[in-house]
């Protein structure tokens, strides 16, 4: 047994982060006490992690390289912290000064990494390239609602491929989230509505009332006359998208997709990115930060009617899922968070009705906050 610990070596009990951990327990060699926490174990030889940890830190640039010399939001500090805070890596166990001298081990003799100073602070490259998908959406972010309207139509199209270039990146960066919804998937729709006078006579709606409003008013993904039909995941967020008291009484029914349907999917948990393994990282966890913003902007509840600077954002993401051919769009629930989902469908006649049927609220829970007025500043954007 080795006496002397080498920052040469390592052992699995010095990660917490799976993947690092499966490879130094596949890669055992002789036994001895690690340098970096301190444990009797079998020792694996640290350059085993050099193409997954070289991965990684493609993604990290000098932070005087960064738009601004750093970001606004994540601290510059040298590249050992930074994977630690971002990807929690490393064990506890594990000596905060010792692991300084981990990457200077792990890359020793490598050639790319000649002269390399790891003790630069650092930011992430995803969160400050000029050109990444983030930035070009920033103008999604940031639409002024005094302008919108001029906003959503100059680049107003039914076909992705004759719109302009800027529409269409969007459209490919989108293109990493649409999937498939399959024939026969259940879906349920409610209204506040039934057939009778009082809760003492009531029937619920004929099915053939229980479709889109015909009168096509401008929603969450759909301008004026624009044609959607607004379902839910489950009898209960349909219930609850309709806003209901205690004692409320709706008809609620069954739908059922006719075919398969392709929709941009803002709902499902986004793909595990492994930062070892994952080609073309920044990039990936750039479109993966658009989604997120995204969704958060399509789920957000609306306290006062149509807010044109919420509502806006969302339509004109649902013309470009309509000019990319897309069925429609699944989204978080604000109402039934934050587990609920919905799905708007742009084409109605893709679902077929049944089992509608009346349906009483039995409970509502309410949870609030004090919250200090808020104004916009003259000229500036929400």
């Amino acid at each position: 047994m080795s006496t002397r610990p080498s920052e040469d070596f390592c052992c699995d009990e010095c990660f917490d982060h799976a993947w690092l951990r499966a490879l130094a327990r596949e890669n055992k060699g002789h036994r001895g006490r690690c340098f970096y926490c301190g444990n009797c174990a079998a020792l694996t030889a640290v350059p085993l992690f050099r193409n997954g940890l070289g991965n990684l830190l493609k993604d990290y640039i000098p932070a005087f390289a960064a738009n601004g010399g750093g970001d606004p939001h994540l601290p510059s500090v040298p590249v050992i912290e930074a994977i630690q805070r971002d990807w929690k890596l490393f064990s506890t166990r594990c000596s905060p000064e010792r692991l300084q001298r981990f990457l200077p081990a792990v890359f020793k003799g490598d050639p790319e990494s000649h002269g390399r100073d790891f003790g630069v602070p650092v930011v992430p490259f995803h969160r400050n390239a000029m050109s990444t998908a983030f930035d070009r959406w920033r103008e999604f972010w940031f639409i002024d609602p005094k302008d919108s309207s001029d906003w959503l139509g100059q680049d107003a199209a039914t076909d992705i491929d004759v719109v302009g270039t800027y529409v269409n990146q969007k459209a490919q960066h989108l293109r990493y989230f649409v999937r498939s919804l399959p024939a026969r998937q259940r879906l349920w729709r409610a209204r506040s509505e039934y057939v009778g006078s009082s809760d003492w006579d009531c029937e619920p709606l004929p099915l053939s009332q229980m479709g889109h409003n015909p009168q096509c008013p401008a929603s969450r993904l759909n301008l004026e006359g624009d044609v959607v039909l607004y379902s839910a995941e489950s009898e209960k967020t349909a219930v609850a998208e309709i806003r209901p008291g205690k004692g409320f009484i709706c008809t609620t029914c069954e739908l059922t997709t006719t075919r398969a349907l392709e929709i941009l999917d803002l709902a499902s948990p986004l793909t595990e990115i492994n930062p070892f393994t994952t080609e073309h990282l920044s990039w990936q966890l750039d479109l993966q930060r658009v989604a997120r913003n995204i969704s958060a902007h399509i789920a957000k509840p609306i306290s006062r009617g149509e807010d044109p600077g919420i509502y806006n954002k969302a339509q004109y993401l649902a013309m470009i899922v309509r000019a990319m051919k897309l069925d429609g769009v699944r989204f978080s629930s604000s109402l039934d968070a934050p587990n609920g989902v919905n799905v708007a469908l742009f084409d109605p006649t893709v679902v077929e009705y049944s089992n509608a049927r009346i349906v009483v609220v039995t409970s509502t829970e309410i949870a609030y906050e004090s919250i200090q007025p808020q104004r916009l500043a003259p000229g500036s954007k929400p």
